[in-house]
Protein backbone atom coordinates (compact mmCIF):
# COMPACT_ATOMS: atom_id res chain seq x y z
CA UNK A 1 0.00 0.00 0.00
CA UNK A 2 2.81 2.46 1.24
CA UNK A 3 4.90 1.38 -2.84
CA UNK A 4 1.72 2.07 -4.61
CA UNK A 5 0.85 5.29 -2.62
CA UNK A 6 4.34 6.75 -2.95
CA UNK A 7 4.49 6.77 0.85
CA UNK A 8 7.35 6.14 3.01
CA UNK A 9 7.94 2.82 4.84
CA UNK A 10 7.69 3.80 8.53
CA UNK A 11 6.73 -0.23 8.80
CA UNK A 12 9.64 -2.63 9.52
CA UNK A 13 7.00 -5.10 8.68
CA UNK A 14 7.57 -4.28 4.71
CA UNK A 15 9.09 -7.25 2.27
CA UNK A 16 8.77 -10.00 5.26
CA UNK A 17 6.28 -12.13 6.78
CA UNK A 18 5.50 -13.81 9.86
CA UNK A 19 3.82 -16.57 10.96
CA UNK A 20 0.15 -15.19 12.36
CA UNK A 21 0.93 -16.44 16.34
CA UNK A 22 4.05 -14.38 15.72
CA UNK A 23 2.45 -11.51 14.14
CA UNK A 24 0.04 -11.23 17.30
CA UNK A 25 2.83 -11.48 19.97
CA UNK A 26 4.32 -8.81 17.99
CA UNK A 27 2.08 -6.49 17.63
CA UNK A 28 0.91 -6.91 21.28
CA UNK A 29 4.07 -5.79 22.70
CA UNK A 30 5.16 -3.12 20.02
CA UNK A 31 7.56 -1.45 22.12
CA UNK A 32 9.55 -4.33 23.18
CA UNK A 33 9.83 -5.94 19.50
CA UNK A 34 10.95 -2.66 17.59
CA UNK A 35 13.78 -2.04 20.24
CA UNK A 36 15.08 -5.28 20.48
CA UNK A 37 18.24 -6.96 18.57
CA UNK A 38 16.98 -9.35 15.82
CA UNK A 39 19.29 -12.61 15.76
CA UNK A 40 19.71 -14.12 12.43
CA UNK A 41 18.08 -18.20 12.33
CA UNK A 42 17.65 -20.36 9.83
CA UNK A 43 15.21 -22.77 9.08
CA UNK A 44 15.52 -26.23 6.01
CA UNK A 45 14.36 -25.16 2.64
CA UNK A 46 14.36 -21.26 3.22
CA UNK A 47 17.07 -19.53 0.83
CA UNK A 48 15.92 -16.37 1.91
CA UNK A 49 17.34 -14.69 5.55
CA UNK A 50 15.60 -15.25 8.84
CA UNK A 51 15.38 -12.97 12.16
CA UNK A 52 14.41 -14.20 15.23
CA UNK A 53 13.45 -11.60 18.53
CA UNK A 54 14.19 -13.45 21.40
CA UNK A 55 12.18 -12.73 24.48
CA UNK A 56 13.35 -15.46 27.19
CA UNK A 57 12.90 -18.40 26.07
CA UNK A 58 10.07 -17.78 23.80
CA UNK A 59 10.69 -16.07 20.01
CA UNK A 60 9.48 -14.25 17.19
CA UNK A 61 10.50 -15.31 13.84
CA UNK A 62 11.07 -12.84 10.64
CA UNK A 63 11.40 -13.92 7.07
CA UNK A 64 12.64 -11.37 5.84
CA UNK A 65 11.30 -12.94 1.74
CA UNK A 66 12.47 -9.76 -0.10
CA UNK A 67 15.97 -9.49 0.81
CA UNK A 68 19.66 -10.43 -0.30
CA UNK A 69 21.24 -11.06 3.01
CA UNK A 70 20.29 -10.68 6.72
CA UNK A 71 22.93 -7.56 7.32
CA UNK A 72 20.57 -5.64 4.90
CA UNK A 73 17.30 -6.85 6.04
CA UNK A 74 18.15 -6.29 9.91
CA UNK A 75 19.31 -2.63 8.47
CA UNK A 76 16.10 -1.76 6.93
CA UNK A 77 14.64 -3.31 9.91
CA UNK A 78 16.09 -0.94 12.37
CA UNK A 79 15.27 1.96 10.18
CA UNK A 80 11.86 1.87 9.64
CA UNK A 81 11.02 0.49 12.98
CA UNK A 82 12.18 3.87 14.63
CA UNK A 83 9.97 5.58 11.96
CA UNK A 84 6.62 3.84 13.60
CA UNK A 85 4.65 6.74 15.26
CA UNK A 86 2.32 4.49 17.44
CA UNK A 87 -0.19 7.33 17.41
CA UNK A 88 -0.92 6.82 13.97
CA UNK A 89 -1.17 2.43 13.53
CA UNK A 90 -3.06 0.90 11.01
CA UNK A 91 -2.43 -2.66 11.05
CA UNK A 92 -3.29 -4.82 8.19
CA UNK A 93 -3.68 -8.91 8.71
CA UNK A 94 -3.99 -11.09 5.93
CA UNK A 95 -5.77 -14.06 6.70
CA UNK A 96 -6.92 -16.55 4.01
CA UNK A 97 -7.89 -19.10 6.10
CA UNK A 98 -7.69 -21.58 3.19
CA UNK A 99 -8.13 -25.16 4.90
CA UNK A 100 -8.83 -23.33 8.44
CA UNK A 101 -11.95 -25.08 10.61
CA UNK A 102 -14.43 -22.17 11.37
CA UNK A 103 -12.90 -23.02 15.00
CA UNK A 104 -9.35 -22.11 13.72
CA UNK A 105 -11.17 -19.20 12.15
CA UNK A 106 -12.75 -17.87 14.95
CA UNK A 107 -9.77 -18.09 17.23
CA UNK A 108 -7.86 -16.29 14.83
CA UNK A 109 -10.18 -13.57 14.72
CA UNK A 110 -10.43 -13.73 18.72
CA UNK A 111 -6.61 -13.11 18.50
CA UNK A 112 -7.16 -10.10 15.86
CA UNK A 113 -9.91 -8.74 17.81
CA UNK A 114 -7.62 -8.56 20.91
CA UNK A 115 -5.26 -6.42 18.78
CA UNK A 116 -5.60 -2.54 20.76
CA UNK A 117 -5.46 -0.53 17.76
CA UNK A 118 -8.30 0.95 16.65
CA UNK A 119 -7.10 1.07 12.77
CA UNK A 120 -7.35 -2.84 12.24
CA UNK A 121 -8.63 -4.68 8.84
CA UNK A 122 -8.31 -8.60 8.44
CA UNK A 123 -8.45 -9.45 4.98
CA UNK A 124 -9.77 -13.17 4.87
CA UNK A 125 -11.86 -15.62 2.48
CA UNK A 126 -15.67 -15.42 2.37
CA UNK A 127 -16.57 -17.32 5.38
CA UNK A 128 -18.53 -16.97 8.73
CA UNK A 129 -16.18 -14.40 10.18
CA UNK A 130 -18.01 -11.15 10.52
CA UNK A 131 -17.51 -7.86 12.47
CA UNK A 132 -16.24 -3.82 11.29
CA UNK A 133 -12.95 -5.15 10.71
CA UNK A 134 -13.26 -7.79 8.25
CA UNK A 135 -12.49 -7.40 4.69
CA UNK A 136 -14.16 -10.67 2.69
CA UNK A 137 -12.07 -10.83 -0.33
CA UNK A 138 -13.57 -13.61 -3.07
CA UNK A 139 -10.35 -14.08 -4.93
CA UNK A 140 -9.30 -16.10 -2.08
CA UNK A 141 -11.39 -19.15 -3.52
CA UNK A 142 -8.93 -19.10 -6.42
CA UNK A 143 -5.51 -17.98 -4.99
CA UNK A 144 -4.56 -20.35 -2.46
CA UNK A 145 -1.60 -18.90 -0.51
CA UNK A 146 -1.04 -16.08 1.52
CA UNK A 147 0.39 -12.98 0.12
CA UNK A 148 -2.15 -14.07 -2.75
CA UNK A 149 -3.67 -10.19 -2.40
CA UNK A 150 -0.72 -8.64 -4.08
CA UNK A 151 -0.93 -11.13 -7.52
CA UNK A 152 -1.89 -9.79 -10.45
CA UNK A 153 -5.41 -10.77 -11.59
CA UNK A 154 -3.52 -12.19 -15.07
CA UNK A 155 -0.75 -11.61 -16.90
CA UNK A 156 -2.10 -8.17 -18.89
CA UNK A 157 -3.56 -6.70 -16.29
CA UNK A 158 -2.28 -4.14 -14.16
CA UNK A 159 -4.69 -4.81 -11.21
CA UNK A 160 -4.07 -6.86 -8.14
CA UNK A 161 -6.17 -8.32 -6.02
CA UNK A 162 -5.56 -5.75 -3.15
CA UNK A 163 -7.37 -2.87 -5.60
CA UNK A 164 -10.67 -4.43 -5.26
CA UNK A 165 -10.24 -3.09 -1.73
CA UNK A 166 -10.38 0.14 -1.03
CA UNK A 167 -7.78 0.92 0.88
CA UNK A 168 -7.42 4.10 0.41
CA UNK A 169 -10.22 5.43 2.29
CA UNK A 170 -9.12 3.09 5.12
CA UNK A 171 -6.07 4.68 5.45
CA UNK A 172 -7.74 8.32 5.46
CA UNK A 173 -10.39 7.51 7.59
CA UNK A 174 -9.40 4.30 9.33
CA UNK A 175 -12.61 3.00 8.59
CA UNK A 176 -13.27 0.58 6.30
CA UNK A 177 -15.44 2.22 3.34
Amino acid sequence: MSHDLKERFNSPTVNLWFKPDDFFTFIGDLDYYLSAEVVEAFEDGIDYPIGRIYRGETFVTIYFMHYGSFDKAVKKWNERADRVRKNNMYVVFEYPAIDDTPEEQAEMKRKFDSIHYDNKIMITKESDLSGDNIVHMRFYDKIVSAGGILKYKNKFSVKRYLDDYDYVSFLNSGKEK
